[in-house]
């Protein structure tokens, strides 16, 4: 009896888990992805998916879907597909447990805990460290400036390939740092986007455009064991090569 009840259970699990599905390809603007759906309800993802770069053809994330939601592992990769970006566990499309991001030369640059909301560990670049944050607050003093869920080198990342030089700023040969100021609140959102200290000639609006494309996911600023509002500035470099 004990036998039939596990077979039956075994049962149950296998056909939760063995849908009949089937192969999906989607081009939608410079994103291309391939996934399958299940044969009953097409609009429900489940199985493997995997998303590419449609213009150049790279990975840029893959992982699983069950019954329409992310679940399981899930890897993302940069520079072309060639490297892991980062990788960590969803459940029912959130991120949980222990989330891991790399950076160019495939070091380990941050550890981040999704369930415990705790920053583990974290490999300070020499951008991170050019990056500055003031507590707003009166009279607190940060243990821990604000940082990236995916560490700062994804910032520069993205601000690296979606900026543009000013047409008149290559005209008339500007180089030089562009400041950007936001806030980061206690909860993490970040708001208030402003040119701290601009270089002119198209350069401080094409900062301020590239920084706000960085998604919204942060981890803010520490103070005596609690999580505090802070101000952040954030060089952007224009360099004539």
């Amino acid at each position: 009896m004990k036998q039939f009840i596990f077979l039956a259970l075994l049962s149950v699990s296998v056909a939760s888990y063995g849908q009949k599905t089937k192969k999906v390809t989607e081009q939608q603007g410079s994103s291309k992805e391939q996934y399958h759906v299940l044969s009953t309800d097409p609009k429900v993802k489940h199985g493997a998916y995997a998303r590419y770069d449609g213009r150049s053809g790279h990975l840029v994330e893959r992982g699983q879907y069950r019954n329409g939601v992310r679940d399981s592992v899930w890897t993302e990769y940069q520079w072309g597909g060639r490297k892991v970006q980062a990788r960590g566990k969803y459940r029912n499309n959130e991120k949980v447990g222990e989330w891991e991001a790399y950076g160019y030369e495939g070091e380990l640059v941050q550890r981040f805990d999704y369930t415990k909301r705790q920053l583990l560990f974290e490999k300070s670049g020499k951008w991170a460290e050019k990056v500055t944050a003031k507590a707003l607050e009166a009279d607190v003093s940060l243990d821990a400036k604000p940082t990236y869920l995916g560490g700062w080198d994804a910032v520069f990342r993205t601000v690296g390939m979606n900026i543009r030089y000013p047409a008149l700023a290559l005209r008339s040969q500007v180089e030089g740092y562009v400041w950007i100021a936001f806030t980061i609140d206690a909860a993490g959102k970040a708001s208030n986007f402003r040119v701290a200290k601009g270089i002119g000639a198209g350069c401080d609006e094409e900062a301020l455009r590239v920084m706000q494309l960085v998604p919204a996911s942060w981890f803010p600023a520490q103070a005596g064991g609690r999580s505090v509002a802070a101000e952040v500035e954030v060089p952007v470099l224009f360099a004539i090569r």
